[in-house]
Order: structure tokens, then C-alpha cells, then sequence
């Protein structure tokens, strides 16, 4: 159970699976509004909604040619909402992967592991 206030998140990614699991897991006895996004785009369009946090995967929209990727996302948003918190969700277990996203504005890398979830909870409810 969360005693920091309830946060607007942003939750950036392509994969269904992920996103929908991560959702419930953050708005269970939170409070939380979770606003769900399957492209770096799509979240950039809605940035006039102030999100507290965006949750972003760093490999977003990989698939698709010339989609924006979650570090050229974050960049994006930054520049119209520089007051949210980002956090780079993210597979590769990669030291060079992480020092850039947080050379770039992350303020928290979490690799797509069996702890994600409450990494990602630990943080948000760090949040005053």
C-alpha cells in the first residue's frame, strides 16, 4: 500500500503484455492514473496532461520504421514538461545503455526483470 499521493503516469510502451500487468500492478490501492501509450508519439501528444511520471521502454516501437524510440521520446517530452519524472524500462542489461538514458533525463533505469514492478512502485511512491 502507497502513502505518497496519488500520481498521473504515463506508461510508454509496445508491449501489450507488459503494459497491462504494470497498470494493475500500479493502481492496485494506489490511486494512481495510469494513461497508457503504444508509441513515443502518441505520449509526446499528450504532454499538455502533466504526467507526474512517464514510464517509457527504451526499445519503443523498434518495429516499426521511423518510429520514435523511448530515449528520443523522453528527449521530446522533456522539452514541453521538464517537471516529470522519467524512468527507462528497458531488456538490455547494458551498462552503456543505461549511462546514456540517464545522461539524457532519466532519473531511473530498470531492467525488465522479476523485480521491475516494484522498482518502478518504489520510485513513484518516493515521490512527494
Amino acid at each position: 500500500m502507497s502513502f505518497s499521493r496519488p500520481k498521473k503516469i504515463f506508461l510508454v510502451d509496445d508491449d501489450t503484455s507488459i503494459t497491462e500487468k504494470l497498470k494493475e500492478f500500479l493502481t492496485n490501492d494506489t490511486g494512481h492514473t495510469i494513461m497508457v501509450f503504444d508509441s513515443g508519439e502518441a505520449a509526446l501528444h499528450a504532454i499538455h496532461e502533466m504526467p507526474d511520471v512517464v514510464i517509457l521502454a527504451y526499445y519503443l516501437g523498434h518495429h516499426m520504421k521511423g518510429a520514435m524510440n523511448g530515449l528520443h521520446a523522453m528527449e521530446e517530452m522533456r522539452k514541453h514538461h521538464s517537471n516529470s519524472h522519467f524512468i527507462m524500462l528497458s531488456g538490455q542489461d547494458s551498462y552503456g545503455v543505461a549511462l546514456e538514458s540517464l545522461a539524457k533525463g532519466a532519473e531511473q533505469y530498470i531492467l525488465k526483470d522479476e523485480d521491475a514492478f516494484a522498482n518502478i512502485a518504489a520510485f513513484v511512491d518516493s515521490i512527494p
